[in-house]
This record gives C-alpha cells, sequence and structure tokens, in this order.
C-alpha cells in the first residue's frame, strides 16, 4: 500500500469517530472502527466497525445517516477526491470468543 493510502487511512480513522458522534449523538452501544482500506483511486474506503451493545440497530443507523457521514468527511479532509465510505460489520471479536468456548 502506498504511503499516500496509508495517510487517507490514518485521517479517516482520526477523524470518523468524532464525525459518528456528532451525527448519531450519544448511544449506549460502544463503536471502534478497526479497520480502514481505501481503494488505490481512492473511489470508496471500507471501514470495518465493532460494535458492543445492540449491534444490528447501531449499524443500522450507521448506515441510515451515511449520506450526512460522507459529508462532514469530506469537510474534515482537505483532499481533491474524498472516497465514499462503506461500512462493514467487523465480527472477529465474537469468532474469538466463540472459538475459545470451543476449545473450552
Amino acid at each position: 500500500m502506498s504511503y499516500r493510502i496509508d495517510q487517507i487511512n490514518s485521517l479517516i480513522k482520526k477523524e470518523l469517530p468524532i464525525i459518528l458522534l456528532e451525527v448519531l449523538g450519544k448511544t449506549q452501544n460502544i463503536i471502534t472502527i478497526t479497520e480502514i482500506d481505501t481503494s488505490r483511486d481512492l473511489s470508496y474506503s471500507k471501514v470495518w466497525v465493532s460494535i458492543i451493545g445492540d449491534i444490528d440497530a447501531t449499524f443500522d443507523m450507521i448506515n441510515t445517516n451515511i449520506y450526512d457521514i460522507q459529508k462532514n468527511i469530506f469537510k474534515r479532509l482537505s483532499i481533491k477526491k474524498t472516497p465514499k465510505l462503506i461500512f462493514k460489520l467487523d465480527d472477529s471479536y465474537e469468532r474469538v470468543s466463540r472459538i475459545t468456548k470451543l476449545m473450552e
């Protein structure tokens, strides 16, 4: 991955939690951005989120407000082309805990 893409991933990872708090407001759930993968042409960024709490409702809330989140990311990043955000649910924690229970 190029240095430029790494910088953009880092910028998005830094700004996105602030934007999510502004757009979604305070919730009882914990939202963690685990990974960001931006395409080489900056057309999209896949954002993996881990949610503790009501996963389905929170993920739906993120996707319902995607345009507001996207608009705020566009305002905060000072680059010519802002990637489109695609949110993905990161369930690696759940898989690890399930495997741990099976091993016991």
